[in-house]
């Protein structure tokens, strides 16, 4: 479903047409809304997923990954998530080459393609590995539903902060989620193959 909706806006947003009016409302709206406070706790969700900061994480990982045996194999998860996903992104942005909004003053500099948004992508694949872990470790399920719905609420936030600095199109972050979504399941459903094997190895 993820898949066929990126796909979907993909091709309305090359056609200018479909999503156009949901943008340009969103943009307008996200205009109104301004404030001092509102811009610097924008500006904040904003940078907890900037790409050099997931690309240094994705780096990081690599580095445990080969001098730890403790911590392996949740590094590699968290390369391969960030890593692959930072190349799928970054091809995706030059294949459509969407241009950045212009409807209203852009909070922060961005030298990038717009579409999709690759902070949404980041931070879905990034938060949501980390939910997943802390999920794993609670037994209870209302513990279980209260971090997903946390988590997803501050990734929603990341997305809508690059909406509100005007330096995103909403259609461009829903596509970021929409590309995210079956790349972290992927890595998520491989990570837990992997555990199960060591389980039947053991």
């Amino acid at each position: 479903g993820a898949v066929v909706f990126f796909f979907n806006v993909a091709d309305d947003i090359r056609g200018q047409d479909g999503v156009w009016r949901f943008d340009h409302d969103g943009l307008n709206l996200a205009r109104s809304l301004r404030t001092p406070n509102r811009t610097a706790l924008a500006r904040t969700l904003s940078d907890l997923a900037r790409p050099d900061i997931m690309s240094a994480l994705g780096l990081i990982s690599i580095l445990v990954a080969w001098r730890s045996t403790r911590w392996r194999k949740e590094a590699i998860l968290m390369a391969v998530t960030l890593g692959g996903g930072g190349a799928m992104i970054g091809f995706t942005k030059y294949r459509y080459a969407r241009q950045r909004p212009n409807l209203i003053e852009a909070l922060a500099t961005e030298e990038t393609f717009s579409f999709p948004s690759g902070h949404s992508f980041g931070a879905l694949c990034f938060y949501g590995t980390l939910a997943y872990w802390w999920m794993k470790s609670r037994s209870s399920i209302t513990e279980r539903i209260i971090i997903a719905l946390g988590a997803l609420q501050f990734v929603a936030a990341i997305g809508a902060s690059r909406v509100y600095l005007g330096v995103h199109y909403p259609s461009d972050v829903l596509a970021g989620y929409a590309a995210a979504t079956p790349w972290l399941t992927a890595c998520l459903i491989a990570y837990e193959k992997y555990e199960q094997d060591e389980r039947l190895q053991d």
